[in-house]
């Protein structure tokens, strides 16, 4: 089951390991460097970024993390969340690790017609499932992706 969390809600965490999805909601079109993938641009609309939080500290250390403005780059997605914070996150908890959701939503989003990959190799560069990416985008601000993540939850075998 998913939950949508908020920064405020972060603190009240428990450090169960789990997947995450940021949801970056852009209104301006911005450009800088992600890492070696070099200059990006990122269109106005809703950008989503995949990940998982199995170290210590679990979903609270990994969300916290993102969430601050005050961090060193060490990901792909800190290039993005250090010019604009993510709007809020889902996550579902994971104590068994026994499947990489992050790698299902992301597939799962990027089967709408109206998502797309624009930057390959975005934040999956240890990614065994072969996704091209694990940042999805959408110009499409009405779409319903909260209902497609859950039908791609279900349709899971665990």
């Amino acid at each position: 089951m998913q939950h949508k969390i908020h920064a405020a809600d972060i603190a009240f965490l428990p450090s169960t390991p789990g997947s995450y999805l940021l949801v970056f909601e852009l209104r301006t079109p911005v450009t800088f460097a992600v890492g070696r993938l070099g200059l990006l641009n990122f269109a106005p609309g809703v950008w989503f970024y995949a990940g998982s939080a199995w170290g210590p500290g679990g979903l609270r250390a990994r969300l916290a993390r993102h969430f601050r403005t005050d961090k060193k780059p060490h990901w792909h997605v800190d290039a993005l969340s250090l010019r604009h914070p993510p709007s809020f996150a889902y996550i579902e908890y994971q104590p068994d690790r026994a499947v990489r959701l992050e790698c299902c939503w992301v597939q799962t989003l990027l089967t709408h017609p109206n998502v797309s990959a624009p930057h390959v190799g975005f934040g999956s560069s240890d990614c065994t499932e072969g996704c091209s990416a694990h940042l999805a985008f959408s110009s499409d601000v009405e779409l319903d992706w909260a209902d497609l993540l859950r039908n791609a939850d279900d349709g899971m075998v665990r």
